[in-house]
């Protein structure tokens, strides 16, 4: 009688690995799964996350100190427009004036005949960039005349505003002989009318900001009524600023 093998064949054994090596490969993964959670690429951790918003790992972001100069006893100044200001070379050049000389002011133009605004934080420049220079880096270069005791001065054409008119022509002196029209100088420059109050608030707003960052004094030019054209083609309207007059007194 022939006896029969109790040995597991070739085929049984090969089940028995395979089968242990998956537990085995299963087991792996529930626990690099349960101690590291689901991983995000491109996220920071939640532990990182905590870190950086504990106070003691706040960043502290220092604001530049803003000083102002007293005004000098007698006014000694040269004045540059914003494309010479924006040019840290043509600007150097012309602080060079100072050295030795009786010179202790300087004028630059932060909104010009263009109506461009050479710098401001606010949504004034976002609108229309405006065809004038802009300063990007106004703040440093009005600390920089502090640190050479320069009296800083800054200009704002006011009712001479050919941006401002563009984009608010309700604002603008009219043309009477072509009344779909602005009025403009011989030079193609249109103006605010004065009575405009909420052109007023925004010349006030371009001031508070100038003097934030450092300027010493505002100097307002073109507060006038237009000329050098055919003024007796302006139309003005006036009632606004008629409103701010006081009423006449009667006697009783």
């Amino acid at each position: 009688m022939k006896k029969t093998s109790t040995k597991p064949g070739a085929t049984v054994i090969a089940a028995l690995v395979f089968g242990t090596l998956i537990i085995f490969i299963i087991g792996l993964l529930l626990v690099w799964k349960s101690s590291l959670g689901t991983i995000r690429y491109g996220e920071m951790p939640a532990s990182v996350v905590v870190a950086t918003n504990m106070p003691d790992n706040e960043p502290v972001i220092e604001k530049p100190v803003i000083t102002h100069i007293s005004t000098p006893s007698a006014v000694r100044a040269i004045y540059i427009t914003a494309c010479t200001a924006s040019s840290k070379k043509l600007r150097d050049k012309a602080l060079a004036n100072f050295d030795g000389t009786a010179l202790n002011s300087i004028v630059v133009d932060i909104k010009d005949y263009t109506g461009t605004l050479a710098y401001a934080s606010t949504t004034f420049r976002d609108v229309s960039p405006g065809k004038g220079c802009v300063i990007d880096d106004l703040p440093e270069f009005v600390r920089e005349l502090h640190e050479k005791n320069i009296y800083a001065i800054a200009r704002v054409t006011v009712f001479q505003d050919p941006l401002y008119t563009s984009l608010h022509p309700e604002s603008a002196i009219k043309s009477i002989s072509a009344p779909e029209k602005l009025w403009k100088d011989i030079k193609g420059l249109s103006y605010i009318d004065p009575g405009a109050k909420k052109y007023w608030d925004h010349v006030i707003d371009i001031s508070k900001e100038a003097y934030d960052i450092g300027f010493d004094e505002i100097n307002y030019d073109y507060i006038r009524f237009p000329s050098d054209g055919n003024v007796s083609d302006m139309k003005l309207n006036l009632a606004e600023a008629n409103e701010l007059q006081p009423a006449s007194s009667t006697g009783t």
